[in-house]
């Protein structure tokens, strides 16, 4: 890690939004370094905070850096909006409009994360089936509508039934899935719109 204050707060995103298919890895590997300076290495000193310096006691801001510091901890909202997925549209006011659009990795078998806004609980999770398919949880709250991402995916099926195949939209398939397609400009890419609920997606590549 190279860094600080301003820098870390963009490296992970930049890393996963930027840097290709193995984006997310590189920002993967980065948080499971153990060598100075990393966070594995502030982990490993003991009592497992965050320092307000990469160099710790041995800041060169002053003699003594604090060892209890969130300023280095911008690692902890990537998990939530690129790991999970769990994003506002640019154009959302109080979470009125979601996109779940996470980041998938081999590096994981799955994950999942939710998170408290003022229309209530937004929940995203993701987990390995075989090969490039995978099942995708989401919880929408009242008063919200969300898009869902899934790419490099020819057919989407929610709790069995069909929403999307043969690059298209299968209208009235499921209550409360109203709307899909695929993304502009984007020949491995789709979308589908979901109104407030759960739902339990599986997605396939074949």
């Amino acid at each position: 890690m190279t860094t600080g204050l301003i820098g870390t707060k963009y490296l992970f995103p930049a890393l996963t939004d930027f840097g290709g298919p193995g984006g997310v890895d590189v920002a993967l590997n980065l948080l499971k370094n153990y060598e100075s300076p990393s966070y594995g290495y502030m982990r490993d000193q003991g009592p497992g905070t965050l320092w307000e310096s990469w160099a710790g006691n041995n800041s060169y801001h002053r003699p003594r850096g604090s060892l209890n510091h969130i300023m280095l901890g911008s690692q902890l909202p990537w998990f939530h909006t690129h790991l999970a997925g769990i994003q506002q549209h640019d154009d959302s006011i109080g979470w009125n409009k979601i996109l779940f659009a996470p980041a998938l990795t081999k590096q994981l078998r799955g994950f999942g994360a939710s998170l408290s806004t003022v229309r209530g609980t937004v929940s995203s999770s993701w987990l390995w089936q075989q090969d490039q398919d995978y099942s995708l949880s989401v919880s929408v709250p009242i008063g919200s509508i969300a898009n869902i991402s899934f790419t490099s995916i020819s057919t989407v099926e929610e709790s069995g039934a069909v929403v999307f195949t043969d690059g298209k939209f299968v209208p009235h398939a499921v209550i409360g899935i109203d709307n899909g397609g695929r993304t502009k400009g984007s020949l491995d890419q789709i979308w589908i719109q979901v109104l407030p609920g759960t739902y339990n997606f599986t997605a396939s590549s074949k």
